[in-house]
């Protein structure tokens, strides 16, 4: 039973305050101290008449709610990161898909030119080889990047093709440009200069140039 000081009820009722707090009202009792004992006491408030039993029952259905939501929560938050996990798998898959097919599109193309100037390249070859050309030759061994890097000397084996290249002076039409990989010594392309003229090919020194790339890897 809590037993209430009018004269502390009166002084409370002066004051404005909406809602008390809790310290406040158990100052108006002479038993505060039984009372806060019986307040601390868990699920106090659930024993007390028709009262507490509407307040469990809310409490039940609040938390049966809660529960029941953040059950529905989870689960639509999980169907939703595989929604979206899929939708970014198929949309990587497409993109994959269509890059694929461009670049298959544009190496059929490149592929198409190529073939287009070889063929013209052929048909009009007999007509360009009766008159005045200039052949230029970049020196390659066709190897793939990986395979050239462990070659040894591989500009060295590239520049194997110099000797077959110049004999084509022998044609007093044709003027030869070789690109080196690297400077060629100077007594090198003297001698093979001597011997064609040896053999009788004319102007060797005037139709052959022989360059190489200032940025050449020593």
């Amino acid at each position: 039973v809590a037993l209430a000081s009018f004269a502390r009820v009166a002084e409370l009722a002066v004051v404005d305050l909406e809602t008390p707090p809790v310290a406040e009202l158990l100052s108006c009792l002479s038993n505060r101290e039984e009372v806060a004992v019986l307040m601390g006491q868990p699920g106090r408030r659930y024993r007390i008449g028709m009262r507490g039993f509407h307040a469990a029952a809310t409490t039940i259905q609040s938390a049966w709610r809660m529960w029941t939501w953040v059950k529905r929560y989870r689960r639509r938050r999980t169907q939703h990161y595989a929604a979206v996990r899929i939708q970014v798998c198929w949309s990587m898959h497409l993109l994959r898909s269509r890059t694929r097919q461009k670049i298959v599109g544009l190496h059929r193309r490149l592929e198409d030119g190529w073939l287009q100037g070889m063929a013209e390249f052929v048909s009009e070859w007999e007509e360009l080889r009766r008159g005045p050309r200039t052949v230029i030759h970049l020196p390659s061994l066709s190897l793939p990047q990986a395979h050239a890097a462990s070659v040894p000397y591989y500009a060295c084996a590239q520049n194997v093709q110099f000797g077959g290249r110049i004999a084509d002076l022998r044609d007093p039409d044709v003027h030869v440009i070789y690109i080196s990989p690297f400077p060629m010594d100077p007594a090198v392309v003297q001698y093979y200069v001597k011997l064609l003229e040896s053999c009788g090919v004319p102007e060797v020194e005037r139709r052959l140039a022989v360059v190489h790339p200032e940025n050449h890897s020593g």
